[in-house]
């Protein structure tokens, strides 16, 4: 449709003139109108909120399907930043679950409630800058600590570990688990270090207990049966990245400053070793973090402390600590300096690092060369 002919169409003849002339001063149609259509609503519009476009209406229509489809409407739904309100709006007609919407603007919060009422929907409407106000939605972050106290005969056994992680379990495969993770809105993340093994959850407070279920399942019934897979797709991405400069001086530096220590292992010296290792290696060593010393560090907002703490509890039990942990992890030893070169004759560019090894965090100089690498690296 062209402009004048929308303009017709939605303006009273005596606005008509009016409304064209701001628009070849660049003023939207739907501004000038006051309406603009969306999925299958009409919203009221103006400068106070954005105009609704085409490809929010496709992935309105995609969230409706696959609530319907995966969740039999019976979801909680939170639009924030909600402008007019199309989005909430929409999926209110659409899905029978309870919707709450927010934004920072009064204005853009009165029009929004303004198109609610004129399409017939009931939704909580909260004066908010992103969760600030929004008291409906607690969420909560678990960290869970695995440490090692055994030394390995291949190094990066940790590494192959940690990604086997969400590979699936006896019951379950990683697409399944990912799925069910992803439908209940729940973050899971694995770092594997050399001396621990770290499992970051995030999620609502009403996810935890599924949450925790899922976790306990993952480290106490890992299959690990893609461990050829793994070692082949890490051997490809190391060596891939290695055809970058930067990460062949970083991998440089790192194995000549800690050569004495345990932190000089990086991805090229686990390439050394990793044809010599074994599914049956990773099982080994995932046993040993089970064995090992744990603990977890928990942020919620919850109304009972000891009801939750004791759900964690029952919902973990691959956390329960042994009473025979030994660390034998061994300690940087002294660095004796030294210079690796890394020469190529068409070479474009120059990598430099430098590094200083000092005792810790609650060291004197901790701060000060801190400050200094923030300087030394906004100078490029």
């Amino acid at each position: 449709m062209k402009p004048e002919e929308y303009l017709k169409k939605y303006l009273p003849e005596d606005k008509y003139e009016e409304g064209l002339k701001q628009y070849k001063k660049g003023k939207p149609l739907q501004y000038i109108v006051g309406t603009a259509p969306f999925y299958d609503l009409t919203l009221k519009v103006n400068e106070n909120v954005l105009i609704p476009r085409f490809e929010t209406e496709y992935l309105t229509e995609k969230t409706i399907n696959y609530s319907k489809k995966h969740f039999q409407n019976k979801i909680k739904i939170l639009d924030i930043g909600t402008g007019s309100g199309a989005i909430a709006i929409a999926l209110k007609k659409h899905l029978n679950s309870n919707v709450t919407a927010s934004d920072i603007s009064l204005d853009a919060l009165k029009l929004a409630k303004e198109n609610a009422k004129q399409n017939n929907v009931e939704i909580t409407f909260i004066h908010s800058n992103i969760f600030e106000n929004i008291k409906e939605t607690p969420r909560c972050a678990i960290y869970l600590y695995f440490e090692t106290n055994e030394k390995f005969p291949f190094d990066g056994v940790h590494v192959l570990e940690g990604n086997l992680l969400l590979q699936g379990t006896k019951t379950k495969n990683s697409e399944q688990i990912a799925t069910e993770l992803e439908n209940s809105g729940i973050e899971v993340s694995i770092d594997s270090r050399l001396d621990f093994l770290k499992v970051s959850i995030v999620c609502l407070n009403e996810d935890v207990e599924f949450a925790l279920e899922t976790v306990n399942d993952l480290m106490l019934n890992s299959t690990f049966n893609t461990f050829d897979k793994e070692v082949f797709k890490f051997k490809g991405e190391t060596m891939s990245a290695m055809d970058s400069p930067v990460a062949k001086a970083s991998d440089a530096f790192y194995r000549e400053i800690f050569k004495n220590g345990k932190y000089s292992l990086t991805s090229t010296k686990i390439l050394e070793t990793i044809d010599k290792m074994t599914k049956e290696d990773v099982i080994k060593y995932h046993n040993n973090l089970l064995s090992g010393r744990k603990i977890i560090s928990i942020a919620a907002d919850i109304d009972n402390e000891n009801d939750f703490l004791n759900m964690v509890s029952s919902k973990l039990s691959c956390m329960k600590n042994s009473n025979d942990f030994k660390n034998s992890g061994d300690e940087i030893k002294t660095y004796t300096p030294g210079i690796i070169k890394i020469t190529k004759n068409d070479a474009k560019q120059a990598q430099i690092f430098q590094g200083f090894i000092v005792p810790g965090l609650y060291d004197k100089d901790y701060a000060k060369l801190c400050v200094l690498n923030n300087i030394l690296g906004a100078s490029g």
